[in-house]
């Protein structure tokens, strides 16, 4: 018996959440969409700004998408950004992402998102990086995706001032460790 293939079911539903997400801001106008946006000046010479956009279409699939950065004038800053969408096949798709910078220098970033798709896959990745006043960076990444026919793959990236170690591994549908291919 051939051991199941998982990067087809991994490149699958990454190619499809990233098509869904576009077709959901282009089909969203169909029938409208509503946004917003603001931006106001802080204490201490900094600004709030965010912006929202949302939309449905005929169909019954939408997305949404929203945005917000704060800045303190002594050279902190923050932003988090969001989109998520739906269609009416049953898929559906989620985005998280977070900025920080600080006037010592320090940075970090993280995000997460998730895809369902319409026969039942699944995908989700998080992940985050940090860098310290000093320069010191670290961060890591964890990434699983189960294809609709209950083979999965896990894997998990780190990194530790310019040193990369990643580990994964693959699953059939019974749950029993296989190749990943």
């Amino acid at each position: 018996m051939n051991a199941p293939s998982f990067r087809p079911v991994l490149a699958a539903l990454l190619a499809c959440a990233g098509l869904a997400i576009a077709a959901g801001d282009a089909l969203a106008f169909e029938r409208g969409g509503s946004h917003e946006r603001s931006i106001v000046r802080n204490e201490g010479g900094g600004f709030s700004a965010g912006r929202m956009r949302e939309g449905q279409n005929s169909r019954g699939g939408g997305f949404t998408r929203e945005r917000a950065t704060t800045t303190d004038g002594a050279g902190n800053a923050s932003s988090t950004a969001d989109r998520s969408f739906s269609t009416a096949g049953g898929a559906s798709g989620l985005r998280q992402r977070q900025f920080r910078r600080d006037a010592d220098g320090s940075a970090s970033a993280g995000g997460s998102s998730s895809f369902t798709g319409a026969n039942g896959g699944t995908a989700q990745s998080s992940g985050s990086i940090n860098r310290d006043a000093s320069g010191n960076v670290n961060g890591s990444r964890a990434t699983t995706a189960t294809g609709a026919n209950g083979t999965s793959y896990s894997g998990s990236t780190q990194v530790s001032n310019g040193s990369v170690t990643h580990s994964g591994g693959c699953t059939d549908a019974a749950g029993n460790a296989v190749a990943c291919r």
